[in-house]
C-alpha cells in the first residue's frame, strides 16, 4: 500500500513537471511567433535552475522512499512477543493487557484463542521462543487447616517454583502450532523436579478469512476464566473449578468482541464418556476510558474432570460418585474505567453432592452436602508511580457445599501443603510492579479460613521473569 502511495505520488509529480515545460516552451513559441526576441534575465535563469534542482531532488527522495518501502514488505517480521498487546482486528483489541503480553500472560482457558489472534504478526515458518521463570519466597503459619504433607504451625521457603519454555510457528496462512515444556518442581518435599509438555497443540484457523477455526491438542479446558489472583495465590474458583490442561478437540469462533468456543475431552484418569464443555464471551471498549466483558461457561460433567480439585474429590471417594454426571456452570464479568478493574465470578455444579467413604468430610458417608458453589469479587488500580506502572489488588472469595474437598494452600495446586478439609473463604491482598524490563516483583498477603473456622497465613514474595 505504501509503495502504490509512492508510486501515485510520483506520477502526480512528473505529471505537474509535465505542464511546466509545456506551459514554458508554449510561451516562448508565441514570442517567437510574434517576432518578438526577447532575452531573458539572469534573475529568471536562476529562479528557474532552483526550481529545477529542487524537482530533482523531489524525485530522488521518492525514487529512494520506493526503495525502502519495496524493502521493508519483503523483509520478516520481527516484532517481540511484547507487541502482541497492539494488535487489533475488527476494531477490537485482541490480547486484553496493560503491558508487553507475553505467552505466559495471556489467558490460560482461552489460550488458544490469543494465539491465533495475534497470528497477522508473525512470518509464516519462523520459531518464536518464549517463556516464563518464576522464584518464590514465602513464609506461612496455620492452626490445623494444612495435615498434609505436614502438620507444622509454621513454614518457610525459597524455591525456584516454575519454569516454562515456550515455542511457537505458524506453519502456514492456516496452520499454527504451540507447545510448552514445563518443569514442575515440589515446593515441600523438594524432591528433584521433573518436566512435562503442559501444552501442546494445533490450530487450523485464519481470523482474516473466517471466524471459525479448529484446535486438536493439550490446552486448558474453555471453561470460566479464573482471574482475581495474585502475584503468586489463587482465588477459590480457580482452586475448585478449574482444570489443568488436557487433550481435546476444540472448534471456536472470534469476529467483532464476540468469541466461543465447543470443547470434547476424555479424562484419561476417569473411565468416564468423553465430556464437554461451552465457553461464551463478548468484550467491547465503549471509549478511550471505559471497557467490559462478560462471559458464561458450561462442563457437562465436573466429575469427569479429576484435574479439578472437585473431580479429584470424586476420584478419592471424598465425594460419593454413584449418583451420575454433575454438571457445572460459570458466570464472569468484568468492568474497567482508566486504571482502575472490577471483576467476579460464580461457579456452582447443578446437582449435590454427597459426602463419601474417604475420611476428609465431616459428614457421614452419604450425608448430603448441597451443590458446590464457590465465588469471588476483585478490585485492582494499575496508578503510574515513579515511571513504572505498579498495580495493587485486592480479592475475596468463597465457597459453599464443598467441606471435606482437599485444596493446595496459596499454593499452585499440584505442589505444596494441602489444606485437608477444604476452604470456605480467603483473601488475597497484592501489590506488584516491573523493575527492569520482562521482570516483575510481587508481594502478596493470603488469609484462608477452613470450615472449621481455622485460619492460615502466607506471606509471599514473588519474582517472575518473562521472555
Amino acid at each position: 500500500m505504501i509503495v502504490r502511495r509512492s508510486a501515485m505520488a510520483l506520477a502526480c509529480l512528473f505529471s505537474i513537471t509535465g505542464l511546466a515545460y509545456a506551459d514554458n516552451t508554449t510561451t516562448m513559441s508565441d514570442a517567437n511567433a510574434g517576432g518578438q526576441s526577447q532575452a531573458v534575465s539572469s534573475a529568471d535563469q536562476a529562479q528557474a535552475q532552483a526550481q529545477l534542482d529542487q524537482l530533482k531532488q523531489t524525485l530522488k527522495n521518492l525514487e529512494t522512499q520506493i526503495t525502502n518501502d519495496k524493502t521493508q514488505s519483503s523483509a520478516p517480521a520481527t516484532r517481540s512477543l511484547g507487541q502482541l498487546s497492539g494488535i487489533y482486528h475488527k476494531g477490537r483489541q485482541l490480547v486484553q493487557s496493560d503491558s508487553a503480553n507475553y505467552f505466559e500472560m495471556m489467558p490460560s482457558t482461552t489460550f488458544e484463542q490469543a494465539l491465533l489472534q495475534g497470528k497477522p504478526d508473525f512470518q509464516n515458518g519462523a520459531l518464536v521462543m518464549g517463556g516464563y521463570l518464576e522464584e518464590d519466597m514465602q513464609d506461612w503459619s496455620q492452626n490445623g487447616v494444612v495435615t498434609s504433607p505436614t502438620t507444622a504451625g509454621k513454614s518457610s521457603q525459597l524455591a525456584l517454583t516454575s519454569l516454562n519454555v515456550d515455542a511457537m510457528s505458524d506453519v502456514n496462512d492456516w496452520v499454527q502450532i504451540f507447545t510448552s515444556l514445563k518443569m514442575i518442581s515440589d515446593t515441600t518435599s523438594h524432591a528433584a523436579p521433573t518436566s512435562q509438555f503442559n501444552k501442546a497443540f494445533v490450530t487450523v484457523g485464519n481470523l482474516d478469512k473466517t471466524p471459525f477455526y479448529l484446535t486438536m491438542g493439550k490446552v486448558y479446558i474453555p471453561f470460566g476464566v479464573f482471574g482475581g489472583n495474585g502475584p503468586w495465590s489463587v482465588e477459590l474458583n480457580r482452586a475448585y473449578f478449574r482444570a489443568n490442561e488436557t487433550p481435546q478437540f476444540i472448534v471456536g469462533f472470534f469476529q467483532d468482541g464476540l468469541s466461543s468456543s465447543f470443547s470434547v475431552f476424555k479424562d484419561s484418569a476417569r473411565d468416564t464418556a468423553p465430556n464437554f464443555a461451552y465457553n461464551i464471551n463478548y468484550a467491547y471498549t465503549i471509549n478511550s476510558d471505559w471497557s467490559y466483558a462478560v462471559g458464561a461457561s458450561y462442563m457437562n460433567d465436573i466429575i469427569g474432570a479429576s484435574q479439578t480439585a472437585i473431580g479429584g474429590a470424586y476420584t478419592s471417594d471424598d465425594i460419593d460418585h454413584g449418583h451420575g454426571i454433575n454438571p457445572a456452570i460459570d458466570l464472569n464479568a468484568q468492568v474497567s474505567y482508566l486504571i482502575y478493574t472490577l471483576s467476579g465470578e460464580y461457579n456452582q455444579t447443578l446437582k449435590d453432592n454427597y459426602a463419601g467413604s474417604g475420611a476428609a468430610p465431616g459428614a457421614p458417608a452419604g450425608t448430603n452436602i448441597g451443590k458446590t458453589k464457590a465465588w469471588y469479587v476483585s478490585g485492582s488500580a494499575t496508578p503510574v508511580l515513579l515511571q513504572k506502572p505498579t498495580t495493587f489488588m485486592v480479592t475475596y472469595s468463597g465457597a459453599a457445599g464443598i467441606d471435606g474437598i482437599p485444596v493446595g494452600l496459596s499454593n499452585d495446586l499440584s505442589n505444596g501443603p494441602t489444606a485437608s478439609y477444604g476452604l470456605k473463604q480467603a483473601w488475597i491482598l497484592g501489590v506488584s510492579r516491573p523493575v527492569i524490563k520482562n521482570i516483575i516483583v510481587g508481594v502478596e498477603y493470603n488469609r484462608a479460613t477452613t470450615y472449621r473456622n481455622r485460619v492460615a497465613n502466607a506471606g509471599t514474595v514473588d519474582l517472575s521473569v518473562y521472555f
